[in-house]
């Protein structure tokens, strides 16, 4: 299968509607499923493996992601541009403010989880 490759413009169409996307029925705020669309396209990754991420496999001073025994069982490094890391800075500000920085939490924590 021919992967898809998103253009800046669909992406930021797949960004503008998070909010709309997260109601009542889905509950995920809007800031985590943004988040998660950026690390998604930007770090190339499988949905499971941006799922799969704790706290401790996100390195945003060394702007590394370390994903931990992926499809094949191996683990890999994934550096992120400058954007990406700034983005996912700023999304773990508001991660930590609603559920802590433990090293082993999930990076992609939402509400809906923690019920």
């Amino acid at each position: 299968m021919t992967p898809y490759i998103y253009s800046k413009e669909e992406l930021k169409r797949l960004l503008d509607v998070a909010p709309v996307a997260c109601n009542a029925r889905v509950k995920l705020e809007a800031y985590v499923l943004h988040a998660l669309i950026l690390i998604l396209y930007g770090a190339c990754l499988r949905h499971g493996e941006a799922l799969r991420l704790t706290m401790q496999d996100v390195d945003l001073d060394g702007a590394v992601l370390h994903i931990r025994g992926d499809k094949f069982y191996k683990s890999r490094l994934i550096p992120m541009g400058a954007d990406l890391n700034g983005a996912m800075e700023q999304y773990t500000r508001q991660r930590n403010q609603a559920f802590g920085n433990e090293p082993d939490a999930p990076f992609f924590a939402s509400a809906m989880a923690v019920h």
